[in-house]
C-alpha cells in the first residue's frame, strides 16, 4: 500500500498518479505496465514515485483496494434498497456490474486485472478479498428469516455458489459486452431457480 508520503501530497496531485496508474491499466495488463509511461502521464519523476509506492505491484494493490471498497459500497446499497431481499441485492448488483461493464475503460481496466489473477499474485489476492467482502456483506444485509434455510453457514454457502454464477456471467459481458442482455436473462433464470425453493412462501 502508498506509503505516508503519498498521503500527504495534496489531493489533485494523488489523483493525477491514480489517473495515470489507471490509463496504464486500460493500455495493457499489470505484467506489462510501464513506470515511464505512469511517471510521465502523471508529471513526477521516477524517484517521486519510489518515495510514494514501493513498486508498481504496490501501485496496482492500491488500486485493487480502492476497487475493493467502491464495490463494497455498492454491495450495501443495493442490499439496503432491496430491503434485506437477497435475490432482488442480487438483481441489483448484477445491474451496476452490467452498467459499469458498459463503460469501455472500465471493462479494459477489470479485464486486464482480471486477466492475470490466475497466475497468482495482488490480483488473485484481489479476487479472493472481493469475493469474501461481497459474501460477507451479503450475508450481514439478507433477511435471514425470508429464507428457508436452516442456519447463517447454509446461507453464507448458498451466497458463495449465488456469486461464482454472478461472477461468472459478469465475465461474460466483461468479454463479449453485446451478450450482455442474454447473460442477464440466463442469469435471471439461474437467480428465480433459487429464489423460488429457498424464499419462505
Amino acid at each position: 500500500m502508498p506509503k505516508d508520503t503519498y498521503y500527504n501530497l495534496p489531493d489533485e496531485k494523488r489523483r493525477r498518479i491514480f489517473d495515470a496508474a489507471i490509463d496504464e491499466l486500460i493500455r495493457v495488463p499489470v505484467s506489462e505496465m510501464s513506470i515511464n509511461q505512469i511517471i510521465q502521464n502523471a508529471g513526477i519523476s521516477r524517484g517521486s514515485f519510489y518515495q510514494y509506492f514501493e513498486d508498481k505491484h504496490d501501485l496496482v494493490q492500491y488500486i485493487l483496494a480502492d476497487y475493493v471498497e467502491q464495490l463494497a459500497g455498492v454491495v450495501r446499497t443495493s442490499m439496503r434498497k432491496s430491503g434485506g431481499n437477497l435475490f432482488d441485492g442480487l438483481r441489483a448488483l448484477f445491474a451496476v456490474m452490467v452498467n459499469m461493464a458498459e463503460d469501455e475503460a472500465v471493462r479494459k481496466v477489470l479485464t486486464n486485472l482480471i486477466m492475470e489473477a490466475g497466475g497468482g499474485g495482488c490480483t488473485f489476492d484481489y479476487a479472493v478479498e472481493v469475493q469474501r467482502r461481497i459474501v460477507e456483506i451479503l450475508t450481514e444485509e439478507a433477511d435471514g428469516a425470508a429464507l428457508a434455510l436452516e442456519s447463517r453457514e447454509d446461507m453464507s454457502r448458498m451466497i458463495r455458489a449465488l456469486f461464482a454464477v454472478m461472477k461468472e456471467a459478469a465475465g461474460q459481458c466483461l468479454h463479449d459486452f453485446a451478450e450482455a442482455e442474454s447473460v442477464r436473462r440466463e442469469f435471471e433464470k439461474t437467480l428465480r431457480l433459487f429464489q423460488d425453493r429457498i424464499e419462505r412462501r
